[in-house]
């Protein structure tokens, strides 16, 4: 389908193993069952801060924390639109240089429902090419793509320009409505080198 010529445009966006479970942390002297938390990471806010996915959402109100072991812990700052959650991070700062290092000692990645099977290697779901750390899905039109695929395209003439779409709740929200005109899109971070453009 590629001709000499042709541009090939691709996601460079990698994503982070953002699906974590937790515990709801207690306050007091409770001697019920801990509450086990999923928690899904979809945009990283700065500072520590992510909008999170949770499941059970209801059990978590602003100021609740969740504890993943003893490596991090989120408190709830915020509930936003469609009950989506602000989390900031705790970990050891002296230990760990960023969240991500955190996530992939913890972290799985976000697999859709058609994958079935057990991801035993995570870079199984990142795309050759990924570099940019932060999608909470993989931009999977370009998963079949090998490195022995994209040079005999370049070989060929095709030209490769590189893009961050930063995939986030849109690939996991269904639409729920009857007309599409009232869905609600969620944004996703989008950016172009001058280069490419």
């Amino acid at each position: 389908y590629l001709q000499s010529g042709d541009t090939l445009v691709i996601n460079d966006s990698r994503v982070i193993p953002a699906r974590i479970w937790g515990e709801k942390v207690r306050e007091g002297n409770f001697a019920s069952e801990p509450s086990k938390i999923e928690m899904l990471l979809l945009k990283q806010l700065g500072d520590d801060k992510y909008e999170v996915l949770l499941r059970p959402a209801k059990k978590i109100k602003i100021g609740g924390k969740i504890s993943f072991g003893d490596i991090l812990v989120a408190t709830v700052t915020d509930i936003v639109e469609d009950g989506n959650r602000i989390v900031r991070f705790e970990y050891d700062t002296g230990k760990y240089t960023n969240i991500f290092e955190v996530l992939n000692i913890i972290g799985s990645m976000p697999l859709p429902p058609y994958i079935k099977a057990e991801l035993a290697d995570q870079e199984r779901y990142q795309t050759v090419y990924s570099r940019a750390v932060g999608s909470a899905a993989a931009p999977t039109a370009g998963l079949h793509w090998t490195n022995e695929l994209l040079d005999k395209a370049r070989a060929k003439g095709v030209k490769t320009a590189f893009v961050t779409l930063h995939v986030g709740l849109g690939t996991f929200r269904p639409v729920k409505v009857d007309s599409i005109l009232d869905h609600h899109m969620h944004a996703e971070l989008c950016m172009i080198s001058e280069e490419t453009a």
